[in-house]
């Protein structure tokens, strides 16, 4: 933690310790200035009748966190264009199973909207003689019986069925707790009538 003290109207540097030295106090003549983030936190000190005598500050570089979370924002917007730009549809769910947020690759695909999909509504959109299967297998991966890889038939927006092959695995957080379920819906399959 980087730290100092400023002192009088003029803000006269009183006293900083190494780290607030390292990280603001030495400039290298020259050279391009190096870009740091920091958060500051700043104390006014008062003398015993409440007059302003300076300031102390304290600074913490978040540098390394900022630029940590601007390569995961990056990772995550090439997961999602790679997504988009894929014939399949993605969809995802927590570790329960149950839709619970909007899935709009899926509503595109089948017209559902986030109500009528939520929790297990999502089957409805299956053919009826392919749902207790695909229930099945879904209820098994989410117990922790394996991936879920099924084929089926899902209904289009325009009410049209397509065969579909559809595969989810489970997503955890260093392998410790599960987070969910990352699926994909490749369609359609080659050589499979289109059914009305």
């Amino acid at each position: 933690m980087a730290g100092c003290v400023l002192r009088g109207p003029e803000h006269i540097f009183e006293r900083a310790n190494d780290r607030y030295m390292q990280l603001v106090g030495h400039r290298r003549t020259g050279q391009p200035p190096e870009e740091r983030y920091v958060d500051f936190v700043y104390q006014v000190l008062r003398d015993p009748g409440g007059a302003t005598t300076g300031v102390v500050v304290v600074g913490v570089d978040t540098t390394d966190r900022r630029n940590a979370e601007e390569r995961l924002r990056a990772s995550e917007e090439r997961y999602r264009t790679l997504v988009e730009a894929t014939a399949s549809i993605a969809w995802n769910s927590p570790a329960s199973g149950a839709f619970d947020t909007d899935q709009p690759a899926w509503t595109a695909f089948t017209g559902q909207t986030v109500e009528q999909h939520r929790g297990s509504g999502w089957l409805d959109a299956i053919h009826p003689d392919d749902r207790e299967k695909s229930g099945r297998a879904w209820a098994n991966a989410v117990a922790g019986k394996g991936d879920y890889q099924v084929e089926h038939r899902l209904r289009r927006a325009d009410g049209v069925y397509r065969h579909m092959t559809v595969r989810a695995v489970l997503q955890s957080f260093l392998h410790l707790s599960l987070l969910g379920h990352v699926c994909m819906n490749a369609h359609p399959l080659p050589n499979r009538p289109i059914e009305f």
